[in-house]
């Protein structure tokens, strides 16, 4: 107990407390302090159970506190079960409470209904998928409807007709179900309608060939051979064989009528006539075989037979030559072509089909399908952009047509040289002798022409990168270079070209390597290149571009004072370049697309610097929808 300064105050009667003990009941529960084990508790005179402050109520009358009892509303439970203070049961014996068990009487599930839901297991009998609750045919893995044929029966029809094979006359027959006069597998056709079925019905066949099939058109004898077999049940009599060009056929030739032709026989004869034609029109004529059964039911067949006039060919020469120079650097590689049909035939001919190894203009194309006179020549022109280094061959192709559909063609080729660029390799040679830890890669160098502002060719690249880069020859470079912190650039070197200070020019057919010298430096502070400006408006990345059409990428390029632009367009994948024409110029970058495939993606990058600046760099992709 602690020690206060008030003197107690004594009495000169004492109640249950010692004489030099007041009397004070804090709790005004009728029990001094002195005696009071929760003096500040007037509900309580002992801790109890719970402790002074917490009444040691049984609300649920089971002889636990509530402060002990965690089921205080339940006389039947202290602690909580999984089905929190109600009492756990089992009706269905599976383990699971009731409480929480999905099928509290069905004790295979517990977790769900399944399928059949509560009672009714989810069994798959035939094991097809789908359980028997849900299986017309529980039993049969083919089927979970009894289908036409009922259930153990599969539902096939073998001949596609629609009509089952379990109720199919002629399963192996499309075109019955039932056997009919024919039986199955053949049908009942009554060809002629004459009320008998074609499989008891006269059969022949007629067939009529020439010989020989070709004649000049100026022309010649042609022998035409005439049989007729009997493929039918019942021997046929001969009535009567004709034609329509040469008539009746009777007494022509070998040829008569009126003979018998038993079955499986056959009667044969020859007509031979000389066929001549100007305009190479073939020669068509078609034979017709009558004959009858002795029952008086008659057959018929026909055939045709052709002959054609040969023509002499017309003949073409073509000649390619290429126009304007025929060596250009890769970057202005344009070269243009012009193509001469000469017509050497004897009559007039039509252009029936031009082609080349690279796109025709439309003049070229305009060509096919206009005629040439004899001896005359048909020209046209076109250019062709080239971007591989090399010499370059290419063949046109021309097939002409005269009036009775003969045909020459001619081929002529023409090659080109395209000149490589000239090439420039930038790298950085840091030396770290006063504690400096920077990889090339932590500069970025950068190449930007002086003239003309915004050149396709100018370019930014990592320092340890080693990319060679292709640059316009004989135009000046200027160098710039972007570092880490504690490094000074030293000056540039180059193992050709010409340079002067931080600028470079490299003539045609050279490649050159320029190397930045740079050093750390020991102490603090260090300066940072300001970031060059570059503001780019653009239509949005979720626009797609249409497959064929013309569309704006880049509205506005925007850079600051003494800045310039480089901007590169790549073409993914290589195959949709030639489906692919990019315009560029200092401020817009536009595509037009003639059929590109869907999964085109068209790659702007735009790269802002100068002397003194960092570079800045935007990159957006689009692809074709």
């Amino acid at each position: 107990m602690a020690m206060t300064n008030r003197r107690p105050c004594l009495r000169r009667t004492h109640g249950p407390c010692d004489r030099e003990v007041s009397d004070t009941d804090t709790d005004g529960d009728g029990t001094a302090d002195c005696v009071d084990g929760c003096s500040a508790d007037p509900g309580k005179s002992e801790p109890g159970v719970c402790g002074c402050g917490v009444a040691d109520t049984d609300t649920d009358g089971d002889g636990t506190a509530d402060c002990v009892d965690r089921c205080d509303d339940n006389p039947a439970l202290v602690e909580s079960t999984r089905c929190g203070c109600e009492i756990e049961t089992d009706e269905d014996g599976d383990g699971v409470p009731g409480c929480i068990d999905a099928c509290p009487a069905d004790p295979d599930k517990s977790e769900s209904e399944g399928v059949c839901g509560c009672g009714v297991a989810d069994t798959d009998t035939d094991d097809d998928g789908r359980y028997d609750c849900v299986d017309q045919c529980p039993l049969d893995p083919g089927k979970s409807e009894p289908g036409v044929c009922g259930c153990g029966v599969a539902d096939t029809d073998t001949d596609g007709d629609g009509t089952a094979d379990c109720t199919d006359g002629c399963p192996a027959d499309p075109g019955k179900s039932e056997p009919g006069v024919c039986g199955c597998g053949v049908a009942d056709t009554d060809t002629d309608g004459d009320g008998t079925a074609d499989c008891i019905d006269p059969v022949i066949i007629l067939t009529k060939s020439a010989d020989p099939v070709s004649v000049p058109e100026t022309g010649g004898p042609v022998t035409f051979t005439f049989k007729v077999d009997n493929t039918g049940p019942v021997a046929v009599e001969l009535d009567g064989l004709s034609d329509t060009v040469f008539g009746n056929l009777k007494d022509q030739g070998s040829c008569g009528t009126g003979g018998t032709i038993e079955t499986d026989g056959s009667y044969s004869c020859t007509v031979t006539r000389t066929l001549a034609a100007d305009d190479l029109a073939t020669h068509t004529n078609k034979a017709s075989a009558v004959v009858s059964s002795a029952e008086g039911v008659q057959g018929n067949a026909t055939d045709t037979a052709a002959v054609a006039f040969t023509d002499v060919a017309p003949t073409v020469t073509l000649a390619k030559t290429v126009t304007g120079p025929s060596s250009q650097l890769e970057s202005e590689a344009t070269f243009g072509y012009e193509l001469a049909i000469t017509n050497t035939s004897a009559e007039t001919v039509t252009i029936q089909k031009l082609t080349d190894d690279h796109t025709l203009s439309r003049g070229c194309e305009n060509l096919i399908n206009t005629e040439i006179a004899a001896g005359k020549t048909a020209t046209c022109a076109y250019t062709v952009q080239q971007s591989k280094p090399g010499e370059i061959a290419n063949t046109a192709t021309v097939t002409v047509v005269d009036n009775d559909g003969s045909t020459a063609t001619a081929n002529a080729s023409a090659s080109v040289t395209v000149r490589p660029l000239p090439t420039l390799r930038l790298a950085v040679a840091p030396t770290s002798d006063d504690g400096g830890d920077a990889t090339m890669d932590d500069w970025t160098l950068s190449a930007m022409a002086v003239q003309p502002a915004g050149d396709a060719f100018n370019f930014a690249t990592p320092g340890g990168s080693g990319v060679i880069h292709k640059v316009h020859p004989g135009i000046t470079y200027t160098l710039g270079s972007a570092g880490p912190d504690g490094y000074t650039a030293g000056s540039w070197t180059c193992d050709g070209g010409t340079v002067a200070g931080a600028s470079v020019a490299v003539m045609e057919g050279h490649n050159v390597t320029c190397t930045l010298a740079t050093d750390d430096i020991a102490t603090p502070p260090w300066t940072f290149p300001e970031k060059a400006t570059l503001k780019v408006k653009a239509l949005k990345k979720a626009k797609k571009i249409r497959s064929a059409g013309r569309t704006k990428l880049v509205r506005k390029i925007s850079v600051g004072e003494g800045q310039t632009a480089s901007v590169t367009v790549k073409i993914l994948p290589k195959k949709a370049r030639k489906t692919v024409t990019v315009k560029k110029t200092k401020q817009r970058v536009v595509v037009r697309t003639g059929n590109a495939p869907r999964k085109t993606r068209i790659r702007v990058r735009i790269t802002s610097g100068g002397s003194g600046y960092s570079t800045t760099t935007w990159v957006r992709t689009w692809r074709v929808r």
